[in-house]
């Protein structure tokens, strides 16, 4: 049991550090073709190495920020709100990996008071996650998740050789949130620095807390072949 634990925790140390610089080249590679910051957060299931009958799996999260160009300042625009300096995209599991498709994440509006009263003007900035997929956190929804499990054999035999099949399949539908910060935690952000004397936010434009569904189906199979008496 010693050696089947250390076994699956030294995978899951590789898969994290995987999933972690998989996240860093995505970021850079969409920034540099998008001509902006990106914000990447993945979370995805693992499979872990297990010595009993079904599939034991391991959720990570990894995050990665690369900025195009810090100094460049985005201003509102009516007709383009999304026009900011950063994008916040998010991937859930393999299928939106190997597809390579995102979510968007819509930004927030606020209007930032400078203490020299200079260029207070309203702008979109990255809306603030509070967390992706929360765990243990205060805010914890109830989350759904619906596991099914089917296990088959499959016996083939000739004058030479006897094969055995056996294959597990597992169908798990379950579901991911995301949280996003309050009105007043997004202004406590904000007025930290110093050369910011107040906040208003345009609560209208926070992003509710979101689900996500993901549906995976996931196939294991193995085959023994033995020579005929």
């Amino acid at each position: 049991m010693m050696l089947g634990y250390l076994l699956q925790q030294g995978y899951i140390y590789n898969s994290r550090q995987s999933l972690e610089m998989y996240a860093f080249r995505r970021a850079l590679q969409l920034s540099k073709k998008e001509e902006r910051g990106v914000n990447l957060t993945v979370n995805r299931d693992v499979l872990v190495p297990t010595f009993f009958s079904g599939v034991n799996r391991q959720r990570l999260t990894a995050t990665a920020s690369v900025e195009q160009n810090p100094w460049k300042v985005y201003v509102a625009d009516e007709d383009s709100p999304e026009d900011v300096g950063t994008y916040q995209l998010l991937q859930f599991n393999e299928a939106m990996i190997r597809k390579d498709k995102y979510v968007l994440v819509p930004p927030t509006l606020v209007k930032i008071h400078s203490t020299d009263g200079e260029d207070d003007k309203w702008q979109y900035v990255p809306s603030l996650i509070r967390e992706v997929d929360p765990q243990s956190s205060s805010y914890k929804p109830e989350y759904d998740k619906k596991s099914t499990y089917v296990n088959t054999t499959l016996v083939s035999e000739n004058r030479t050789q006897k094969s055995v099949t056996k294959r597990l399949q597992n169908r798990e539908i379950s579901q991911r949130g995301v949280t996003f910060e309050t009105e007043n935690r997004i202004r406590d952000t904000y007025v930290s620095d110093p050369d910011v004397s107040s906040v208003e936010v345009n609560a209208g434009t926070i992003p509710g807390n979101i689900i996500f569904e993901v549906d995976e189906t996931i196939e294991k199979e193995k085959t023994i072949t033995t020579p005929a008496k």
